[in-house]
């Protein structure tokens, strides 16, 4: 059984979102739908995976993650191929159970300056680390 993902029927009228172009939008939808995406929101995909979204056109993707890390709404580490929904986690349950589903990820996560910036903005409240000499 797939798992279930809430997204708010109000993104389409978010500005940020609305003065995004179709493959960004698109981008951004998958990023937080498909089969990979992590609760925490960084996770490890490639960008052939990315691609296959748009006819396995790998420049679409690179476009489409430009321009969406200039908002920043996601990031991409394209050498260790980790993909961070920047807000993701903002939206996660606060429960326990899924602290630590983000803990076991995060520390699933390849080696990736990402994961500093993301303890950085979610470490405290979510009660996340990264384990020294990562």
């Amino acid at each position: 059984m797939g798992r279930f993902v809430m997204v708010e029927c109000a993104i389409w009228t978010d500005p940020d979102f609305a003065a995004l172009s179709a493959d960004a939008q698109l981008l951004f939808l998958w990023s937080w739908t498909n089969p990979k995406a992590a609760i925490s929101g960084i996770y490890e995909v490639s960008v052939r995976a990315m691609s296959r979204l748009f006819g396995n056109d790998s420049l679409r993707v690179r476009y489409a993650l430009d321009e969406l890390a200039r908002k920043p709404m996601v990031r991409y580490d394209q050498e260790n191929e980790v993909l961070w929904v920047v807000k993701r986690a903002h939206y996660a349950n606060r429960s326990p159970k899924v602290a630590v589903a983000m803990q076991r990820e995060v520390l699933s996560c390849p080696d990736t300056p990402l994961l500093k910036e993301f303890t950085a903005m979610y470490g405290s409240r979510l009660a996340i680390r990264v384990p020294d000499g990562r």
